[in-house]
Protein backbone atom coordinates (compact mmCIF):
# COMPACT_ATOMS: atom_id res chain seq x y z
CA UNK A 1 0.00 0.00 0.00
CA UNK A 2 2.67 2.48 0.68
CA UNK A 3 4.51 1.73 -2.65
CA UNK A 4 1.45 2.18 -4.73
CA UNK A 5 0.86 5.25 -2.89
CA UNK A 6 4.19 6.59 -3.31
CA UNK A 7 4.01 5.53 -6.84
CA UNK A 8 0.71 7.81 -7.35
CA UNK A 9 2.40 10.53 -5.76
CA UNK A 10 6.65 10.36 -7.45
CA UNK A 11 5.32 12.68 -10.24
CA UNK A 12 5.88 16.45 -8.61
CA UNK A 13 5.90 18.09 -12.01
CA UNK A 14 2.37 17.30 -12.78
CA UNK A 15 -0.75 19.50 -12.71
CA UNK A 16 -2.62 17.84 -10.16
CA UNK A 17 -5.91 19.44 -8.69
CA UNK A 18 -6.37 20.58 -4.88
CA UNK A 19 -8.31 17.51 -3.59
CA UNK A 20 -5.70 14.66 -5.91
CA UNK A 21 -3.05 16.41 -3.93
CA UNK A 22 -4.54 16.20 -0.51
CA UNK A 23 -5.55 12.39 -1.28
CA UNK A 24 -1.75 11.88 -2.48
CA UNK A 25 -1.17 12.86 1.17
CA UNK A 26 -3.61 10.84 2.86
CA UNK A 27 -4.20 7.53 1.44
CA UNK A 28 -6.19 6.05 3.99
CA UNK A 29 -8.52 8.35 2.79
CA UNK A 30 -8.69 6.66 -0.85
CA UNK A 31 -7.61 2.84 -0.28
CA UNK A 32 -10.86 0.79 0.92
CA UNK A 33 -10.20 -2.56 2.18
CA UNK A 34 -13.44 -5.13 1.42
CA UNK A 35 -13.82 -8.83 2.30
CA UNK A 36 -14.62 -11.90 -0.12
CA UNK A 37 -13.25 -14.73 -1.20
CA UNK A 38 -10.72 -14.21 -4.40
CA UNK A 39 -11.67 -17.35 -6.42
CA UNK A 40 -15.56 -16.22 -6.36
CA UNK A 41 -16.21 -14.26 -9.34
CA UNK A 42 -19.34 -13.40 -8.13
CA UNK A 43 -16.78 -11.07 -5.30
CA UNK A 44 -14.21 -10.25 -7.97
CA UNK A 45 -17.12 -8.42 -10.04
CA UNK A 46 -19.11 -7.26 -7.61
CA UNK A 47 -17.14 -6.09 -4.74
CA UNK A 48 -13.62 -4.97 -6.70
CA UNK A 49 -15.16 -4.35 -10.11
CA UNK A 50 -12.32 -6.35 -11.54
CA UNK A 51 -13.09 -5.57 -15.07
CA UNK A 52 -12.03 -1.61 -14.37
CA UNK A 53 -9.25 -2.02 -12.09
CA UNK A 54 -5.99 -0.49 -13.25
CA UNK A 55 -3.70 -3.71 -12.11
CA UNK A 56 -4.02 -6.71 -10.06
CA UNK A 57 -1.20 -8.25 -7.37
CA UNK A 58 -2.20 -11.27 -5.49
CA UNK A 59 -0.43 -11.81 -2.43
CA UNK A 60 0.48 -15.21 -0.80
CA UNK A 61 0.99 -16.24 2.75
CA UNK A 62 3.60 -18.46 2.99
CA UNK A 63 1.05 -21.00 4.20
CA UNK A 64 -0.91 -20.98 1.23
CA UNK A 65 -0.75 -23.16 -1.10
CA UNK A 66 -0.07 -22.17 -4.76
CA UNK A 67 -2.61 -23.84 -6.57
CA UNK A 68 -4.88 -20.70 -4.11
CA UNK A 69 -3.05 -18.19 -6.33
CA UNK A 70 -2.97 -19.95 -9.80
CA UNK A 71 -7.27 -20.47 -9.04
CA UNK A 72 -7.73 -17.16 -8.45
CA UNK A 73 -5.49 -15.24 -12.01
CA UNK A 74 -8.14 -18.23 -13.16
CA UNK A 75 -11.35 -17.20 -11.64
CA UNK A 76 -10.13 -12.82 -12.69
CA UNK A 77 -9.94 -14.21 -16.21
CA UNK A 78 -13.40 -16.08 -16.44
CA UNK A 79 -14.91 -12.81 -14.39
CA UNK A 80 -13.56 -10.60 -17.06
CA UNK A 81 -14.70 -12.73 -19.58
CA UNK A 82 -18.58 -12.48 -18.39
CA UNK A 83 -18.05 -9.09 -18.25
CA UNK A 84 -17.26 -8.63 -21.58
CA UNK A 85 -20.22 -6.76 -22.83
CA UNK A 86 -19.74 -3.99 -20.65
CA UNK A 87 -16.03 -3.24 -21.83
CA UNK A 88 -15.78 0.53 -22.25
CA UNK A 89 -13.83 0.76 -25.84
CA UNK A 90 -11.51 3.50 -24.17
CA UNK A 91 -10.82 1.10 -21.51
CA UNK A 92 -6.92 0.03 -21.38
CA UNK A 93 -7.76 -3.80 -22.52
CA UNK A 94 -4.74 -5.41 -21.00
CA UNK A 95 -5.01 -6.04 -16.92
CA UNK A 96 -1.92 -6.71 -15.41
CA UNK A 97 -2.00 -9.53 -12.86
CA UNK A 98 1.01 -9.60 -10.78
CA UNK A 99 1.62 -12.81 -8.85
CA UNK A 100 4.58 -14.55 -6.30
CA UNK A 101 5.51 -18.18 -7.12
CA UNK A 102 7.58 -20.88 -5.51
CA UNK A 103 7.23 -23.25 -8.47
CA UNK A 104 7.71 -21.46 -11.90
CA UNK A 105 7.26 -23.79 -14.27
CA UNK A 106 3.10 -24.82 -13.41
CA UNK A 107 2.97 -20.33 -13.80
CA UNK A 108 5.02 -20.09 -16.49
CA UNK A 109 2.65 -22.96 -18.11
CA UNK A 110 -0.24 -20.76 -17.55
CA UNK A 111 1.42 -17.63 -18.31
CA UNK A 112 1.76 -19.28 -22.15
CA UNK A 113 -1.89 -20.04 -22.16
CA UNK A 114 -2.91 -17.49 -21.20
CA UNK A 115 -1.06 -15.20 -23.88
CA UNK A 116 -2.66 -17.45 -26.49
CA UNK A 117 -5.62 -17.00 -25.32
CA UNK A 118 -5.14 -12.75 -25.34
CA UNK A 119 -4.02 -12.69 -28.65
CA UNK A 120 -7.27 -14.48 -30.01
CA UNK A 121 -9.54 -12.81 -27.31
CA UNK A 122 -12.43 -10.56 -28.69
CA UNK A 123 -11.34 -7.27 -28.97
CA UNK A 124 -14.32 -6.01 -26.43
CA UNK A 125 -13.10 -7.92 -23.98
CA UNK A 126 -10.37 -7.24 -21.35
CA UNK A 127 -8.05 -10.13 -21.23
CA UNK A 128 -4.72 -10.79 -18.67
CA UNK A 129 -1.29 -9.78 -19.04
CA UNK A 130 -0.11 -12.62 -16.29
CA UNK A 131 3.21 -11.58 -14.71
CA UNK A 132 4.40 -14.52 -12.42
CA UNK A 133 7.09 -13.25 -10.13
CA UNK A 134 9.22 -15.90 -8.22
CA UNK A 135 10.87 -14.91 -5.17
CA UNK A 136 13.34 -17.22 -5.40
CA UNK A 137 14.43 -16.76 -8.82
CA UNK A 138 14.65 -12.64 -7.91
CA UNK A 139 16.74 -13.11 -4.93
CA UNK A 140 18.88 -15.55 -6.18
CA UNK A 141 19.82 -13.57 -9.36
CA UNK A 142 20.35 -10.34 -6.67
CA UNK A 143 22.25 -12.20 -4.65
CA UNK A 144 24.86 -13.52 -6.98
CA UNK A 145 25.35 -9.76 -8.55
CA UNK A 146 25.70 -8.22 -4.45
CA UNK A 147 28.07 -11.06 -3.54
CA UNK A 148 30.43 -10.03 -6.08
CA UNK A 149 29.62 -6.01 -6.07
CA UNK A 150 29.34 -3.72 -3.15
CA UNK A 151 26.25 -1.35 -3.32
CA UNK A 152 24.27 -3.47 -5.52
CA UNK A 153 21.31 -4.05 -3.54
CA UNK A 154 20.72 -0.44 -2.96
CA UNK A 155 21.13 0.13 -6.72
CA UNK A 156 18.23 -2.45 -7.18
CA UNK A 157 16.30 -1.04 -4.57
CA UNK A 158 16.39 2.49 -6.34
CA UNK A 159 15.15 1.45 -9.35
CA UNK A 160 12.41 -0.43 -7.96
CA UNK A 161 11.09 1.99 -5.75
CA UNK A 162 9.62 5.58 -6.07
CA UNK A 163 11.86 7.29 -3.97
CA UNK A 164 14.88 8.16 -6.06
CA UNK A 165 15.53 6.91 -10.08
CA UNK A 166 13.19 4.56 -11.84
CA UNK A 167 12.94 2.97 -15.25
CA UNK A 168 10.27 4.33 -17.53
CA UNK A 169 9.40 3.65 -21.47
CA UNK A 170 9.84 7.37 -23.95
CA UNK A 171 8.53 7.04 -27.27
CA UNK A 172 11.74 7.64 -29.68
CA UNK A 173 9.69 9.76 -31.80
CA UNK A 174 9.83 12.51 -29.49
CA UNK A 175 13.66 12.38 -28.79
CA UNK A 176 14.58 11.68 -32.24
CA UNK A 177 18.76 10.76 -33.63
CA UNK A 178 20.75 8.04 -32.53
CA UNK A 179 20.90 6.41 -29.31
CA UNK A 180 24.30 7.39 -28.42
CA UNK A 181 23.33 10.91 -29.17
CA UNK A 182 20.56 10.44 -26.98
CA UNK A 183 23.44 9.07 -23.58
CA UNK A 184 25.20 11.89 -24.67
CA UNK A 185 22.89 14.95 -25.08
CA UNK A 186 20.63 14.05 -22.30
CA UNK A 187 20.47 15.95 -18.93
CA UNK A 188 17.89 14.50 -16.67
CA UNK A 189 17.96 10.82 -18.03
CA UNK A 190 20.19 7.88 -18.55
CA UNK A 191 19.15 5.12 -21.72
CA UNK A 192 19.64 1.86 -20.94
CA UNK A 193 18.28 -0.28 -23.90
CA UNK A 194 15.72 -0.42 -26.81
CA UNK A 195 12.01 -1.97 -27.46
CA UNK A 196 10.10 -2.54 -30.12
CA UNK A 197 7.27 -4.57 -29.45
CA UNK A 198 8.32 -7.82 -27.28
CA UNK A 199 11.45 -7.43 -28.96
CA UNK A 200 14.19 -5.84 -26.93
CA UNK A 201 17.90 -4.41 -27.83
CA UNK A 202 19.89 -4.85 -24.80
CA UNK A 203 23.18 -3.39 -26.68
CA UNK A 204 21.91 -1.38 -29.54
CA UNK A 205 24.63 0.09 -31.12
CA UNK A 206 25.44 3.90 -30.55
CA UNK A 207 24.69 4.80 -33.98
CA UNK A 208 21.24 2.58 -34.01
CA UNK A 209 18.09 5.47 -34.58
CA UNK A 210 15.36 5.64 -31.64
CA UNK A 211 12.69 7.46 -34.08
CA UNK A 212 10.85 4.14 -34.04
CA UNK A 213 12.02 2.60 -31.07
CA UNK A 214 10.78 2.81 -26.96
CA UNK A 215 13.94 4.27 -25.09
CA UNK A 216 13.97 2.24 -21.67
CA UNK A 217 15.38 5.00 -19.45
CA UNK A 218 16.80 6.12 -15.93
CA UNK A 219 15.04 9.17 -14.48
CA UNK A 220 13.74 10.44 -11.51
CA UNK A 221 9.94 10.78 -13.09
CA UNK A 222 8.17 10.70 -16.31
CA UNK A 223 8.50 14.54 -16.58
CA UNK A 224 12.16 14.07 -16.41
CA UNK A 225 12.44 10.78 -18.81
CA UNK A 226 10.08 12.69 -21.73
CA UNK A 227 12.21 15.78 -21.34
CA UNK A 228 13.99 16.73 -24.90
CA UNK A 229 17.85 16.27 -24.85
CA UNK A 230 19.49 19.31 -25.10
CA UNK A 231 20.05 21.38 -27.90
CA UNK A 232 23.77 21.30 -28.51
CA UNK A 233 27.12 19.60 -26.88
CA UNK A 234 30.34 18.99 -27.43
CA UNK A 235 30.30 15.69 -26.12
CA UNK A 236 29.97 12.67 -28.84
CA UNK A 237 29.04 9.50 -28.69
CA UNK A 238 29.29 7.75 -31.85
CA UNK A 239 30.58 4.96 -34.44
CA UNK A 240 30.84 0.94 -32.88
CA UNK A 241 29.78 0.09 -29.72
CA UNK A 242 32.19 -1.92 -27.72
CA UNK A 243 31.11 -5.30 -25.77
CA UNK A 244 31.87 -4.44 -22.23
CA UNK A 245 34.46 -5.13 -20.31
CA UNK A 246 36.96 -7.90 -20.65
CA UNK A 247 36.06 -9.94 -17.42
CA UNK A 248 38.58 -10.50 -14.36
CA UNK A 249 40.49 -13.65 -14.89
CA UNK A 250 42.10 -13.50 -11.68
CA UNK A 251 40.26 -16.33 -9.20
CA UNK A 252 38.34 -15.02 -6.61
CA UNK A 253 38.48 -16.09 -2.43
CA UNK A 254 34.58 -16.68 -1.20
CA UNK A 255 33.48 -17.36 1.97
CA UNK A 256 30.14 -18.71 3.25
CA UNK A 257 29.11 -18.86 6.62
CA UNK A 258 26.50 -21.08 7.03
CA UNK A 259 24.86 -23.11 4.42
CA UNK A 260 21.18 -23.23 3.18
CA UNK A 261 18.95 -23.60 0.00
CA UNK A 262 20.16 -20.74 -1.26
CA UNK A 263 23.86 -21.16 -0.61
CA UNK A 264 23.62 -24.26 -3.30
CA UNK A 265 21.59 -22.46 -6.08
CA UNK A 266 24.22 -19.01 -5.30
CA UNK A 267 27.20 -21.50 -5.61
CA UNK A 268 26.10 -22.98 -8.50
CA UNK A 269 25.64 -19.73 -10.37
CA UNK A 270 28.80 -18.13 -9.32
CA UNK A 271 30.49 -21.22 -10.73
CA UNK A 272 29.29 -20.22 -14.36
CA UNK A 273 30.10 -16.47 -13.85
CA UNK A 274 33.65 -16.66 -11.95
CA UNK A 275 37.21 -17.32 -13.25
CA UNK A 276 38.42 -20.71 -13.28
CA UNK A 277 40.50 -22.15 -9.70
CA UNK A 278 37.93 -19.55 -7.98
CA UNK A 279 38.01 -20.85 -4.11
CA UNK A 280 34.70 -21.49 -1.67
CA UNK A 281 35.06 -21.78 1.98
CA UNK A 282 32.33 -22.40 4.14
CA UNK A 283 32.05 -22.28 7.58
CA UNK A 284 29.39 -24.56 9.36
CA UNK A 285 27.17 -23.88 11.71
CA UNK A 286 26.15 -26.99 14.28
CA UNK A 287 22.61 -27.39 12.87
CA UNK A 288 23.89 -26.99 8.86
CA UNK A 289 23.58 -29.93 6.67
CA UNK A 290 26.88 -31.28 4.83
CA UNK A 291 26.75 -29.61 1.48
CA UNK A 292 25.90 -31.28 -1.10
CA UNK A 293 29.14 -30.51 -3.49
CA UNK A 294 32.42 -30.97 -3.08
CA UNK A 295 34.07 -29.25 -5.51
CA UNK A 296 34.18 -25.42 -6.56
CA UNK A 297 35.21 -23.80 -9.60
CA UNK A 298 37.71 -27.36 -9.96
CA UNK A 299 39.06 -26.94 -6.59
CA UNK A 300 37.96 -29.08 -3.29
CA UNK A 301 35.44 -26.82 -0.78
CA UNK A 302 37.64 -26.23 2.02
CA UNK A 303 34.64 -26.39 4.88
CA UNK A 304 35.30 -25.45 8.91
CA UNK A 305 33.17 -25.99 11.37
CA UNK A 306 32.05 -22.88 14.08
CA UNK A 307 33.74 -24.50 17.23
CA UNK A 308 37.12 -22.48 18.28
CA UNK A 309 39.13 -21.69 16.90
CA UNK A 310 36.62 -19.60 14.85
CA UNK A 311 38.03 -18.87 11.52
CA UNK A 312 36.28 -15.60 11.10
CA UNK A 313 38.31 -14.53 14.51
CA UNK A 314 41.73 -15.47 12.15
CA UNK A 315 42.46 -12.03 10.67
CA UNK A 316 45.19 -14.11 8.17
CA UNK A 317 42.88 -16.35 7.23
CA UNK A 318 39.68 -13.59 6.11
CA UNK A 319 42.70 -11.85 4.93
CA UNK A 320 43.06 -14.57 1.81
CA UNK A 321 38.77 -14.14 1.24
CA UNK A 322 37.46 -11.61 -1.05
CA UNK A 323 33.60 -12.05 -0.44
CA UNK A 324 31.81 -12.81 2.18
CA UNK A 325 28.04 -14.34 2.45
CA UNK A 326 26.86 -14.92 5.85
CA UNK A 327 23.34 -17.18 5.26
CA UNK A 328 20.61 -17.17 7.66
CA UNK A 329 20.00 -20.21 9.92
CA UNK A 330 16.76 -21.64 8.46
CA UNK A 331 16.47 -24.08 11.46
CA UNK A 332 16.10 -21.50 13.97
CA UNK A 333 14.02 -18.75 14.87
CA UNK A 334 13.81 -15.56 13.11
CA UNK A 335 15.14 -13.98 16.62
CA UNK A 336 17.64 -16.79 16.75
CA UNK A 337 18.80 -16.87 12.89
CA UNK A 338 19.08 -12.87 12.78
CA UNK A 339 21.07 -12.96 16.03
CA UNK A 340 23.78 -15.47 15.15
CA UNK A 341 24.21 -13.08 11.92
CA UNK A 342 24.66 -10.32 13.68
CA UNK A 343 26.97 -11.74 15.50
CA UNK A 344 29.07 -13.15 12.16
CA UNK A 345 28.92 -9.86 10.52
CA UNK A 346 30.97 -8.25 13.78
CA UNK A 347 33.64 -10.24 13.23
CA UNK A 348 33.80 -9.70 9.38
CA UNK A 349 33.17 -6.07 9.98
CA UNK A 350 36.18 -5.27 12.28
CA UNK A 351 38.38 -6.94 9.48
CA UNK A 352 36.98 -4.42 6.80
CA UNK A 353 37.53 -1.74 8.82
CA UNK A 354 41.43 -3.32 9.44
CA UNK A 355 41.84 -3.11 5.51
CA UNK A 356 43.45 0.17 4.25
CA UNK A 357 43.48 0.00 0.48
CA UNK A 358 40.66 1.28 -1.17
CA UNK A 359 40.31 -0.34 -4.22
CA UNK A 360 40.46 -3.73 -3.14
CA UNK A 361 37.20 -5.59 -3.50
CA UNK A 362 36.19 -6.96 0.15
CA UNK A 363 32.48 -7.38 0.11
CA UNK A 364 30.27 -8.63 3.21
CA UNK A 365 26.67 -9.50 2.28
CA UNK A 366 24.15 -10.78 4.83
CA UNK A 367 20.94 -12.67 4.76
CA UNK A 368 18.76 -11.57 7.38
CA UNK A 369 14.89 -12.74 8.13
CA UNK A 370 13.13 -9.54 9.86
CA UNK A 371 13.22 -6.20 9.46
CA UNK A 372 14.55 -4.96 12.65
CA UNK A 373 17.85 -6.75 12.12
CA UNK A 374 18.50 -5.05 8.63
CA UNK A 375 18.07 -2.02 10.38
CA UNK A 376 20.66 -2.88 13.05
CA UNK A 377 22.85 -4.28 10.54
CA UNK A 378 22.62 -1.20 7.90
CA UNK A 379 25.73 -0.17 6.37
CA UNK A 380 27.92 -0.19 9.59
CA UNK A 381 28.02 -3.77 9.56
CA UNK A 382 27.09 -5.03 6.42
CA UNK A 383 27.84 -3.77 2.68
CA UNK A 384 24.50 -5.17 1.38
CA UNK A 385 21.96 -7.16 2.44
CA UNK A 386 20.39 -10.09 0.53
CA UNK A 387 16.70 -9.34 -1.00
CA UNK A 388 14.01 -8.45 1.64
CA UNK A 389 10.16 -7.99 1.35
CA UNK A 390 9.74 -4.31 0.47
CA UNK A 391 11.95 -4.99 -2.58
CA UNK A 392 9.46 -7.51 -3.57
CA UNK A 393 6.84 -5.12 -3.15
CA UNK A 394 8.42 -2.44 -4.93
CA UNK A 395 8.92 -4.84 -8.20
CA UNK A 396 5.17 -5.80 -7.82
CA UNK A 397 4.03 -2.93 -7.61
CA UNK A 398 6.41 -1.77 -10.54
CA UNK A 399 5.06 -4.16 -12.88
CA UNK A 400 1.72 -3.57 -12.50
CA UNK A 401 1.81 0.21 -13.15
CA UNK A 402 4.49 -0.75 -16.22
CA UNK A 403 3.97 -3.90 -17.32
CA UNK A 404 6.04 -3.50 -20.38
CA UNK A 405 8.87 -3.48 -18.43
CA UNK A 406 9.00 -7.34 -16.79
CA UNK A 407 11.21 -7.96 -19.53
CA UNK A 408 14.14 -5.42 -18.22
CA UNK A 409 14.10 -6.14 -14.76
CA UNK A 410 14.29 -9.85 -15.59
CA UNK A 411 17.13 -9.55 -17.20
CA UNK A 412 18.63 -7.44 -14.30
CA UNK A 413 17.57 -9.55 -11.87
CA UNK A 414 19.00 -12.84 -13.61
CA UNK A 415 22.23 -14.24 -14.16
CA UNK A 416 21.22 -15.90 -17.65
CA UNK A 417 20.63 -12.76 -19.60
CA UNK A 418 23.77 -10.79 -21.51
CA UNK A 419 23.41 -7.46 -19.39
CA UNK A 420 24.17 -6.69 -15.82
CA UNK A 421 24.66 -4.20 -13.53
CA UNK A 422 28.39 -4.23 -12.06
CA UNK A 423 30.24 -1.65 -9.61
CA UNK A 424 34.32 -0.54 -10.41
CA UNK A 425 36.52 1.55 -8.61
CA UNK A 426 37.21 4.98 -10.61
CA UNK A 427 40.68 4.09 -10.29
CA UNK A 428 40.37 0.76 -12.24
CA UNK A 429 38.65 2.94 -14.84
CA UNK A 430 40.93 5.40 -15.79
CA UNK A 431 42.98 7.20 -13.04
CA UNK A 432 42.77 10.94 -14.89
CA UNK A 433 38.95 10.83 -14.26
CA UNK A 434 39.41 11.83 -10.63
CA UNK A 435 38.38 15.79 -10.75
CA UNK A 436 36.28 15.84 -14.30
CA UNK A 437 32.37 15.90 -14.37
CA UNK A 438 30.17 12.48 -14.73
CA UNK A 439 29.60 13.78 -18.20
CA UNK A 440 33.07 13.03 -18.83
CA UNK A 441 32.73 9.48 -17.38
CA UNK A 442 29.88 8.72 -19.48
CA UNK A 443 31.50 9.52 -22.36
CA UNK A 444 34.78 7.88 -22.02
CA UNK A 445 33.52 5.14 -20.37
CA UNK A 446 30.73 4.50 -23.28
CA UNK A 447 33.36 4.79 -26.22
CA UNK A 448 36.29 2.69 -24.26
CA UNK A 449 34.04 -0.20 -23.70
CA UNK A 450 30.27 0.84 -24.41
CA UNK A 451 29.32 0.21 -21.44
CA UNK A 452 26.82 3.16 -19.79
CA UNK A 453 27.37 4.69 -16.77
CA UNK A 454 23.99 5.15 -13.98
CA UNK A 455 25.67 6.32 -11.25
CA UNK A 456 28.40 5.69 -8.05
CA UNK A 457 28.83 4.90 -4.50
CA UNK A 458 30.34 7.08 -2.52
CA UNK A 459 31.32 7.11 1.38
CA UNK A 460 29.41 10.82 2.73
CA UNK A 461 29.79 11.58 6.22
CA UNK A 462 31.26 8.10 7.03
CA UNK A 463 28.02 6.40 5.43
CA UNK A 464 28.59 4.71 1.97
CA UNK A 465 25.53 6.12 -0.40
CA UNK A 466 24.79 4.60 -3.85
CA UNK A 467 23.74 8.15 -5.92
CA UNK A 468 21.86 7.03 -9.38
CA UNK A 469 21.75 9.40 -12.70
CA UNK A 470 23.79 12.26 -10.77
CA UNK A 471 23.64 16.11 -12.15
CA UNK A 472 26.14 16.00 -15.40
CA UNK A 473 28.26 18.70 -13.67
CA UNK A 474 29.29 16.19 -10.63
CA UNK A 475 32.72 16.32 -9.81
CA UNK A 476 34.59 12.69 -9.52
CA UNK A 477 36.60 11.62 -6.65
CA UNK A 478 39.07 9.20 -5.66
CA UNK A 479 36.88 7.05 -3.36
CA UNK A 480 33.67 6.49 -5.79
CA UNK A 481 33.24 3.53 -7.40
CA UNK A 482 31.02 3.72 -10.26
CA UNK A 483 27.65 1.57 -11.66
CA UNK A 484 27.84 0.29 -15.04
CA UNK A 485 25.31 -1.67 -17.32
CA UNK A 486 27.57 -4.21 -18.87
CA UNK A 487 27.48 -7.15 -20.84
CA UNK A 488 28.51 -11.13 -19.21
CA UNK A 489 30.72 -13.66 -20.34
CA UNK A 490 32.94 -11.32 -22.66
CA UNK A 491 36.08 -12.71 -23.44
Amino acid sequence: MHDISASLATDKELETSIIHKRYLRHPEKWITIRRGAATNTSDLAHLTSINNAHSVIILQNQEDFESRTIRTVLAIDSTLAKDSQNAMPNKQLALPVVTFVEHHALATRLDARLSLIATRADQNRRYLNYIPLSPDDIRHGIETQVSRHRGLSAVYQDLLNFGGQELYLVNGKTIGGTFGEFLSRSEHATPLCLMNGSYVDFWPNWDQPISNMQVVVLAENQTHAQRNVIAHSTFQINGARGNGRHLNIVAENYLFVGWNRSSLRLAHSLEEILPNNSQLNIILRSSDATPEISTFSGLPIQIFDSHAPDPLDDAEFLNTIDHVVVFADENATAGESDAMVLVDLVACRHHVNQINDLQRRFTVVAELRTRSSRYIAGVRLADDLLVNDSLMASTAVQLAFTPELEPIFMALLSIDDPVELVTRHINKLDLNLVGMTWQDLIVKVAQETGEIALGFRRVVNDEPEVLLNPIRTTILQSQDEVVLLSQRNQG
